[in-house]
């Protein structure tokens, strides 16, 4: 479903890749399987800012954020920050931008990446 739906968004069809990602949540949380739930939920994310929903990406990220934490994942803790970083710059959010991006840093740094 994440090649199907990463093609859709790629094609532009941001609501069929959106439907899709959230399929995927749907599976992975029923089978319990944090990683892949937590690229699903950066896939959504994704989208989401590009449809301009930039508070439900945001919430998104959170979740991933905590799924992250409790597996240990600094990478993809470090990437959601940085993700994160682009949407409150973007909001002319500069302050919480350059925050969100030095505990990127940090958490890089830390991963040993």
């Amino acid at each position: 479903m994440g090649q199907q739906a990463l093609i859709l968004r790629n094609r532009g069809d941001l609501q069929g890749a959106l439907n899709l990602h959230k399929e995927e949540e749907r599976l992975f949380r029923e089978l319990g399987n944090l990683h892949d739930l937590s690229v699903a939920l950066n896939n959504q994310a994704l989208v989401l800012s590009e449809t301009g929903d930039l508070d439900g990406a945001l919430a998104l990220y959170k979740e991933k954020k905590d799924i992250c934490r409790s597996l240990g994942n600094l990478t993809g803790l470090a990437r959601t920050l940085g993700n994160e970083a682009g949407i409150f710059y973007n909001r002319g959010n500069t302050d919480r931008a350059l925050a969100l991006l030095k505990e990127e840093q940090g958490v890089f740094r830390k991963a040993g990446d």
